[in-house]
C-alpha cells in the first residue's frame, strides 16, 4: 500500500510527532507512505531526520487554496492509494476535496474537541471512509456532531516506549538547572499557550512554594504566553524557583529526572506529554478535561482535579511532597498503563487493520 499522509501544522506539537511515530511504524508493515507538509515546517525536518519520504509545498495557512493542486497532483503522480489527513489548519478540508474530485479514499485523524458548523462539517466528514478521533472523548464530540457511527472510530495515539528507557539522572537534572540537593522538582512540558494553563500552574505554584521552599518548576516550551509566565514569575519574585527551559529535542530523558508532572490544559483531546510522562514512570497530575481521564486513573496513576481550580492544584501537588508511598505507587502504575494502552505499536497495527480493510474494500469494488 502507499499512503500519503498530509499535515499541515507547522509547530512540532505532539500532533505532527504523531504522525511521524505512525509513518516509522508502518514500515514494518510493509507500507510505502510520503509526507505532504509545508515546506518551512518543523514537522519535515523530523520526518527527514527519520529517513521518511517528504514532500514540501508551499503553504501559507488555512486560506492558500494552493495546497489543493499540491494534494491533487502528488496523489495522482505517484499512484497513491490511500490519503490521510492527519490535521486541521486545512488539511481536513483540502484533503476532502481531493478526495471527492480524485475518489481516492482518505481517511481523517481528529485531535480536538471543538464543535464545527454543520453546514461545512457534514460535507466534509462524508468526504472521508473513516473519521479516527484520538480519544474517546473526541468521538463523542463527532457524536454530537451528527458524524455517521459507521464512520467514526477511536485510536488512541501512542508512542515508542523503548525511548523512554534512557533517562537522564537526578544529578543531571539539579546540575542543569543549579538545584538544591533537596528540591522538589515538578515539570510541565508544552507550548505555552492560553489553553495549555500555565498561568494557572503558576498560581498553585506560589501557593505551594510559601509552604514548602524546596519546591522547584521546570516549565519545558516556548510559545506566544511565554512573555506573560515572565511576567508573573518575576512579579512574583519567583525567578530562583522557576526554570524556563525552552524546547528540548531531548525531552524523553527528562521525565524521568522529574517527581511529578503537572499538565493543565483548559481542554484536551488527549496528551501525547502525559504518555510520554507515564512511560517514564512519573506521577500525573491534570485538569479533568477531555480525554484526560482516559490516561489517567484519579488516585492509580495521578491525581486528576478540576479544571481552573487552583487551590486544587496545589493541593494535589502537596499530596504528592507528602507522600513517598502515594508517589510511588502513582509512578509504578503510570507506566504500566501506558505501556498496556499507548504503545506506538498499538496504534500502528490499528491503523493497519483500518487501512487494509479499505484498500481491500475498494479493490473489491473495482474487480
Amino acid at each position: 500500500m502507499k499512503i500519503l499522509h498530509i499535515e499541515t501544522g507547522r509547530q512540532l506539537a505532539g500532533g505532527p510527532q504523531q504522525v511521524v511515530t505512525l509513518m516509522k511504524g508502518l514500515e514494518a508493515h510493509g507500507v510505502d507512505s510520503t509526507l505532504l507538509c509545508p515546506d518551512d515546517s518543523a514537522v519535515a525536518e523530523l520526518a527527514k531526520s527519520a529517513q521518511l519520504k517528504v514532500k514540501r509545498v508551499p503553504y501559507k495557512g488555512e486560506h492558500d487554496f494552493s495546497i489543493i493542486k499540491a494534494i491533487r497532483e502528488t496523489a495522482k503522480d505517484r499512484h497513491f492509494d490511500l490519503l490521510h489527513a492527519h490535521s486541521r489548519r486545512g488539511a481536513d478540508n483540502y484533503t476532502a476535496i481531493v478526495a471527492r474530485r480524485t475518489k481516492i479514499p482518505a481517511i481523517l485523524t481528529r485531535r480536538v474537541i471543538n464543535v464545527e458548523n454543520n453546514f461545512i462539517a457534514g460535507p466534509k466528514y462524508r468526504s472521508f471512509k473513516k473519521v479516527v478521533a484520538v480519544s474517546e472523548a473526541v468521538e463523542r464530540s463527532l457524536k454530537r456532531q451528527r458524524v455517521d457511527s459507521d464512520l467514526r472510530m477511536t485510536i488512541h495515539d501512542g508512542i515508542n516506549l523503548q525511548d523512554y528507557t534512557e533517562q537522564y539522572s537526578r544529578e543531571h537534572l539539579l546540575a542543569e538547572f543549579d538545584l538544591p540537593d533537596n528540591a522538589f522538582v515538578i515539570g510541565n512540558v508544552g507550548r505555552f499557550t492560553e489553553n495549555k494553563g500555565q498561568l494557572s500552574l503558576l498560581e498553585a505554584f506560589t501557593l505551594i512554594h510559601k509552604k514548602y521552599p524546596q519546591t522547584h518548576l521546570i516549565l519545558f516550551g516556548e510559545g506566544e504566553m511565554l512573555d506573560d509566565l515572565v511576567d508573573f514569575v518575576s512579579t512574583h519574585e519567583l525567578t530562583e524557583q522557576v526554570h524556563f527551559a525552552g524546547f528540548r529535542t531531548d525531552m524523553p530523558k527528562w521525565y524521568g529526572a522529574l517527581q511529578v508532572v503537572v499538565h493543565t490544559a483548559m481542554m484536551e483531546a488527549l496528551s501525547v506529554a502525559l504518555l510520554e510522562a507515564g512511560a517514564s514512570g512519573v506521577p500525573l497530575i491534570a485538569y479533568n478535561n477531555g480525554g484526560i481521564s482516559e490516561v489517567i486513573r484519579h488516585m492509580h496513576n495521578g491525581i486528576l482535579v478540576q479544571p481552573g481550580q487552583v487551590d486544587q492544584l496545589a493541593d494535589a501537588i502537596e499530596r504528592l511532597l507528602n507522600s513517598r508511598t502515594l508517589t510511588k505507587r502513582l509512578a509504578e502504575n503510570s507506566k504500566k498503563i501506558c505501556a498496556r494502552n499507548f504503545s506506538a505499536e498499538r496504534m500502528v497495527s490499528q491503523y493497519y487493520e483500518l487501512y487494509s480493510d479499505i484498500f481491500h474494500t475498494q479493490r473489491a469494488m473495482k474487480a
